[in-house]
């Protein structure tokens, strides 16, 4: 079942007040970029308010289930911060997210890169299209024609 119909996509200038559910999901799971992100929100390192930014949240029934965002990165747009709740997996939150954050990259940028080191999320972004690098701190990209 997509949640789709159900979905509110939006472009994000603070961080949500109720990112700490995803924040302490997160970290159980091991991920501590959302914490990461927290942090350079508060401390100002990184508001993903730069030209061609965004930071982007989606609710399902008004509850926060993921987050995500653009930085600049070079000549690049490098997806940053990107994280789907568990129970909003794999029932198209991460793809309509992943979409919304390319086609605002598009308006800016040529390319797209990330990194991963984790199989599951290199599965996704290849369905998505991204391409397997290996580079410096980049593990796939992809390019738009």
């Amino acid at each position: 079942m997509l949640l789709c119909e159900f979905m509110k996509i939006e472009k994000a200038e603070q961080l949500p007040s109720d990112i700490e559910a995803l924040l302490t999901e997160s970290q159980s799971e091991g991920f501590h970029f959302l914490a990461r992100l927290q942090n350079d929100f508060a401390s100002g390192v990184n508001k993903f308010n730069k030209h061609g930014e965004t930071l982007v949240t989606v609710r399902v029934d008004g509850k926060l289930v993921a987050i995500g965002g653009i930085n600049r990165q070079d000549n690049c747009a490098r997806l940053r911060r990107f994280y789907v709740s568990k129970c909003s997996r794999r029932l198209g939150v991460g793809r309509e997210l992943l979409q919304f954050l390319e086609e605002h990259a598009t308006q800016y940028f040529t390319k797209v890169t990330l990194f991963t080191d984790t199989l599951r999320a290199s599965q996704f972004y290849e369905a998505c299209g991204y391409l397997p690098v290996n580079t410096h701190h980049v593990s796939h990209e992809k390019t738009f024609t």
